[in-house]
């Protein structure tokens, strides 16, 4: 299926009228209807604009990054992308609507998010990075479908238990916050594959959770008040050996005596290059 991909990444859009004055041509109907990708990022929003969303009925990918929004505005934001959610789920009939998969609102200085996001239970990457959030909302965990998590660069001092009933999560980045602990939830993150714990103020026993992520194939720990790896971690078979475009800056020493038998093990800290792992900048 072919995906129509709109994008007005410049100043000053205040309006939709090119989609909603009459008259509508055909072109502009099928507009509406087709679009399924939509870049509003580095533009001055209104929340009227916002409250129009949802004429593009098909939207299921939406960028408003680099200051297109500021913290009254998210409320209207999550308003609208709600009523696409609340027709898909009442009484099971048909719905024009597609629910929201990826949203995307980096870099808009947010210090906070309504607990209404947990509404939109069909997204399945969530992009809050580069904002100044001090906490993440307990209705997080209702995203049960998010397979990709970003909250780099923020203010986090915690992450709430509630991230535990993420079980389809596979990404999450919480690099370059104020970490200082893991909630015990963290733990069943059982398809976590790539974690990203950069810069924070974790210490040794508040990793001792990742070792029960199986799964788990980039671990990305620099910059913490991590001594050494904790008992365990070699059950982490995944991370035994060495990834490409990876520099491994150093090793840390083990309390686990079983990582003797795996000379090739490597808690990978950074990347070297911008190519490798996009994913977790």
């Amino acid at each position: 299926m072919k995906k129509y991909i709109l994008s007005f990444c410049f100043p000053c859009l205040s309006t939709f009228a090119i989609f909603t004055s009459p008259p509508i041509e055909e072109h502009k109907k099928n507009a509406r209807t087709s679009i399924r990708i939509l870049d509003l990022s580095q533009n001055k929003l209104t929340n009227e604009l916002l409250a129009k969303l949802n004429i593009f009925t098909k939207l299921d990918t939406l960028s408003l990054n680099h200051r297109a929004i500021n913290q009254p505005m998210i409320h209207q934001l999550i308003k609208t992308l709600s009523i696409r959610e609340q027709s898909n789920n009442k009484n099971n009939k048909p719905t024009p609507f597609t629910p929201i998969k990826s949203l995307n609102i980096k870099n808009n200085l947010l210090t906070s998010i309504p607990p209404e996001i947990g509404k939109l239970t069909q997204l399945t990457h969530l992009d809050l990075s580069v904002n100044s959030l001090m906490s993440v909302p307990r209705t997080i965990g209702q995203l049960y479908n998010l397979e990709s998590l970003n909250l780099n660069h923020n203010q986090l001092t915690s992450i709430p238990k509630e991230i535990g009933k993420l079980r389809n999560l596979i990404t999450l980045n919480c690099s370059y916050n104020r970490i200082k602990n893991l909630p015990l939830q963290f733990n069943l993150l059982k398809k976590l594959r790539t974690l990203n714990l950069v810069r924070n103020s974790l210490r040794n026993e508040d990793i001792i959770l990742i070792c029960s992520l199986k799964n788990l194939r980039r671990l990305y720990l620099r910059f913490n008040n991590i001594k050494e790896l904790p008992p365990g971690i070699s059950k982490l078979q995944f991370l035994l050996g060495k990834y490409p475009n990876v520099e491994v800056l150093h090793k840390l020493p083990s309390q686990d005596s079983n990582l003797a038998t795996h000379s090739n093990f490597y808690v990978y800290i950074w990347e070297r290059t911008h190519s490798a792992f996009s994913s977790t900048s």
